[in-house]
């Protein structure tokens, strides 16, 4: 049965995760997180581990913006897994998590991927800040840079996958390191020669 005018086809594929319910994944985006491996693209999974993914809409052509079980990046490599908060039940916030990302998945299925300001960071910080039940601080408004900045600090590594991107994050965390350790060390000596 073809769909009416207001419904949409949701793409649909086979990588459905249930080993990691209630995440926020990443994967690395090809040429862009080599070179800045903090930046990639970011999906949701719900409590049964089904993968949503906001690849943005392209008007009349009748999908939605919004991919389920579709890695468009490929397999997650960095997770971030959400827990209830110590007086919510586990049903509770799973009910809760499930409304939450189906609220991201309804206001994105018509929104055009902007890159960097209506994207998939945009679809996930959503989908956070309709959580109730979970165990992030209530004051925290979820957003581009704060969901990068949770990824990278509080991230783990998806078991199993990627180890060849962990060994160019360490390496790449390194070279930063040494970086703004020579930089420092420069613009000391450049002080202190432009005081005497």
């Amino acid at each position: 049965m073809a769909p009416s005018s207001d419904e949409l086809l949701v793409p649909t594929g086979q990588n459905h995760l249930p080993e990691l319910p209630c995440c926020v994944l990443w994967v690395p985006i090809p040429c862009f997180s080599h070179l800045f491996p903090v930046i990639g693209h970011t999906m949701i999974t719900d409590s049964k581990g089904t993968l949503y993914d906001f690849a943005g809409y392209i008007p009349r052509a009748g999908n939605s913006g919004v991919c389920r079980n579709v890695g468009i990046f490929g397999p997650p490599v960095r997770m971030l897994q959400f827990r209830p908060h110590h007086k919510a039940s586990a049903e509770d916030f799973s009910s809760d998590w499930d409304a939450a990302v189906a609220v991201a998945n309804k206001r994105f299925e018509r929104q055009v991927h902007m890159g960097f300001i209506n994207n998939c960071h945009s679809h996930v910080a959503t989908a956070l800040n309709a959580l109730r039940h979970s165990q992030a601080p209530r004051w925290l408004i979820w957003n581009s840079l704060v969901l990068g900045a949770a990824m990278a600090c509080f991230g783990r590594f998806v078991p199993g996958k990627g180890y060849c991107f962990r060994v160019w994050y360490a390496i790449w965390m390194c070279v930063v390191i040494w970086f703004i350790f020579c930089h420092i060390g420069e613009s000391g000596k450049h002080a202190s020669a432009t005081s005497r």
